[in-house]
């Protein structure tokens, strides 16, 4: 596969205000993205940049990533499109720091680069690229992730990239897309502290599903697994920490493919818990009443294997319960 990348973590805001966990988050998914047993992309493909490469700026004039730098990570795929090129592969597109979304568009999202401020909002319109890339059928399939905030300001609108204008190319529908957004239209995405370091929650959520989700039933792990084991596990990501739900888009007719990975003989069931629960019993009954597991709680998660059917998961000692269906492989938020 002609896999490409581009990761983009900025912390640094003179302008705004600073982050701690963007850095840390763009590093982390730079290496599963180059891991040869995960993402498997050629570190040769992926071009990474982060505020923390450069020295510490004491004015906006000095702050970096400038979204002219920025925008020079796309320009080969800009000239490789109008070259009329095809990788046969995927397009990563990582970006976390301070965000925003046009007031005029719920669907929109930007990431603020380095030097923006309140009165000069400058910003990468990266949905902008990965549109261009679909419609002139540069890459088979595009991933665009995205940690940070969309607020919707009057002041700021999201301004597309100058890019030339040409006919889309006639495979563009084939193209498969997966969109993760932290938070919705006009929310806040967070950041807290996970043993010692600062990343963001909706990036600790991805990379629990690329490093844990069950693949289906070829074996791979696809946007529509992502997604639906990033909502399981964010609210115990966030633990004290309230939050959003992430926006994701998975087009179920065009999946796209992250990892493949083989599944686990016979079917278990994850539970993802409270931290406040870790220690207590978890009980697990057949419908009506008849306990057929029994497990302290882990942190995080607790697996079961668990024959197809429908289930109670009961916490002795808080009294929390909840009733679910096994169809196989399955993860219950409790």
């Amino acid at each position: 596969m002609a896999d490409h990348g581009i990761v983009i973590g900025i912390d640094t805001y003179p302008g705004i205000s600073n982050l701690a966990g963007p850095c840390n988050d763009a590093v982390r998914f730079y290496e599963w993205l180059t891991d040869p047993a995960n993402g498997g992309v050629d570190p040769r493909k992926v071009e990474m940049v982060r505020s923390s490469d450069f020295p510490a700026p004491n004015s906006v004039n000095e702050a970096h990533p400038a979204s002219s730098e920025l925008y020079e990570l796309f320009r080969p795929f800009a000239e490789a499109a109008l070259r009329g090129e095809h990788h046969d592969g995927r397009l990563f597109l990582y970006v976390a720091g301070h965000g925003f979304a046009d007031h005029q568009d719920p669907d929109s999202a930007a990431l603020y680069s380095a030097e923006a401020s309140i009165a000069f909002p400058a910003h990468l319109a990266m949905q902008a690229w990965a549109r261009f890339v679909r419609l002139h059928w540069l890459f088979d399939e595009i991933v665009l992730i995205s940690d940070a905030c969309r607020d919707s300001l009057m002041l700021n609108r999201v301004v597309p990239p100058p890019l030339p204008e040409f006919p889309s190319h006639a495979n563009a529908s084939k193209v498969k897309q997966f969109q993760g957004y932290g938070t919705g239209f006009n929310q806040k995405a967070r950041e807290r502290d996970f043993n010692g370091v600062t990343r963001g929650i909706f990036t600790e959520a991805m990379m629990d599903a690329l490093q844990k989700a069950k693949p289906n039933q070829l074996g791979r792990v696809t946007g529509s697994v992502v997604k639906s084991h990033v909502h399981n596990v964010i609210s115990a990501k966030a633990g004290p920490i309230t939050i959003e739900p992430p926006d994701i888009h998975v087009d179920n007719d065009k999946d796209v493919f992250f990892v493949e990975r083989k599944s686990t003989p016979g079917s278990e069931t994850t539970f993802v818990t409270k931290p406040e629960h870790q220690d207590h019993r978890l009980v697990i009954e057949s419908w009506p009443d008849v306990e057929i597991a029994q497990a302290v709680i882990g942190a995080e998660t607790t697996v079961l294997p668990l024959k197809p059917g429908l289930y109670r998961a009961r916490i002795v000692e808080t009294g929390d319960k909840t009733t679910f269906e096994v169809p196989g492989n399955a993860t219950v938020t409790l």
